[in-house]
């Protein structure tokens, strides 16, 4: 049987707002359902409009178009560790190791599917925690890196 794709040009929003909408509906159908949705042969495609830059929403759209939804946050975050590994073994044998900044790359992407999920912007997220942490006092390790001191909760 040939498949058939209705594919709808949307904003990066709509396309967000037709995404989660799918995977709510997606979680109440059972096995048997999804393999007659899966015989009758239709897919649908929801792309986004955003040219220019890569936003959290567009990296979003094109990962559900092109893999599907997520099955659960702790799958999507073991993808991660996973390129994280992948990142690590590069940098362990090359510090400048040449596909160092793709792996970097292709972390952020795994992560952005996970921030859509939680509903969460990323960068708001790092704006926020980087005033958190500029406020911090830091115990230096000597690695350039450091422990931010616990403050005593205050009465």
């Amino acid at each position: 049987m040939k498949r058939q794709t209705i594919t709808l040009k949307l904003s990066d929003e709509e396309a967000l707002k037709l995404i989660k909408t799918i995977q709510e509906v997606s979680a109440h159908i059972n096995e048997e359902q999804k393999r007659l949705l899966h015989a009758i042969g239709y897919r649908l495609v929801a792309t986004s409009e955003t040219e220019g830059p890569e936003t959290q929403e567009s990296i979003s759209c094109w990962a559900e178009e092109t893999f599907g939804p997520i099955g659960s946050n702790a799958r999507a975050v073991a993808r991660a560790n996973r390129e994280m590994a992948e990142l690590l073994e590069h940098v362990t044998s090359d510090e400048n190791h040449p596909e160092a900044a793709e792996e970097i790359a292709d972390i952020v992407i795994v992560l952005s599917r996970v921030m859509t999920r939680l509903g969460a912007d990323l960068q708001a997220e790092i704006d926020r925690k980087m005033a958190k942490n500029r406020a911090r006092k830091w115990r230096l390790d000597g690695t350039g890196h450091g422990y931010h001191v616990k403050q005593a909760l205050e009465k």
